[in-house]
Order: C-alpha cells, then sequence, then structure tokens
C-alpha cells in the first residue's frame, strides 16, 4: 500500500486520478473535508497489484470538530500499525512550502518508522521558478 497524505485541498485526489489515468477515481472537490475516510483503490492486476490509499485532509475542513477529530485518530491508527503499508507520500503545495501540520506529519512519521516521501504539488500554479525555489 502508498498512501497519499497533506493538508486539505493539497491535491491527494487530483494525483491520484493522475497517476491511474482516470479522471474520476477519486473523487475532487473545492471544499477542504470531502475525503472523510480512508478510501482504497487498487492498481495493477495480479501478482502486480497494490493499494493507493487516499486519506483525509489535515488542516482546516469544512466539517465539525470531532468529525475531524476521529479522522486523525483513525489516520494515526492507520499509520502506526498498517502492516501492508509501504510509503507515504505527505503531499504539499508548492506555492506555500512546509506548513507546520505537515512538519507535524513528518516528525510523526519518523518517530513511528513509516517510510515517507515529500511531494509538492500545484508546481504549475507557483508562478517563476524563482517561487517556486522558495
Amino acid at each position: 500500500e502508498i498512501a497519499f497524505i497533506g493538508r486539505s485541498n493539497v491535491g491527494k485526489s487530483s494525483l491520484l486520478n493522475k497517476l491511474s489515468g482516470a479522471s474520476a477515481l477519486a473523487h475532487v472537490s473545492e471544499k477542504p473535508g470531502r475525503t472523510q475516510q480512508l478510501v482504497f483503490f487498487q492498481a495493477g492486476r495480479g501478482e502486480d497489484a497494490f493499494m493507493l490509499v487516499d486519506m483525509p485532509g489535515y488542516g482546516f475542513a469544512l466539517a465539525k470538530d470531532e468529525t475531524v477529530a476521529s479522522w486523525q485518530a483513525l489516520c494515526a491508527h492507520y499509520l502506526r500499525t498498517r502492516k501492508s503499508l509501504k510509503m507515504v507520500l505527505v503531499l504539499a503545495d508548492s506555492r506555500f512550502g512546509l506548513k507546520p501540520t505537515d512538519v507535524q506529519m513528518i516528525e510523526f512519521l519518523e518517530a513511528n518508522r513509516v517510510k515517507h516521501m515529500l511531494v509538492l504539488t500545484k508546481a504549475d500554479l507557483a508562478g517563476p521558478p524563482k517561487r517556486l525555489a522558495q
């Protein structure tokens, strides 16, 4: 399994759709907090098959505080205990760089010895290369 996590509206679902070649595999919304559970998608077939996991975003969400807290608990439990999880892709918006919540997520993954990789999204919206480098 490869899990996709990041702030709300960072482009997790859009990236899943691009990687799969399907335009509507994962639901894309302008409203933060639309993904409210772990969503599993099978990629490949047979022995080469693996799972892609769309996770709820962290940060602002249009949902009740207790609902958001339940997502956070679900995600933390999944990330700590899932034996089949091989990699977590932490998505960050290249226009804004790492936010404190991104750093907290990376620190959580490191503390729990979860393999992860940082992926910058929305580079096409970042403007000139100098802005992207910031």
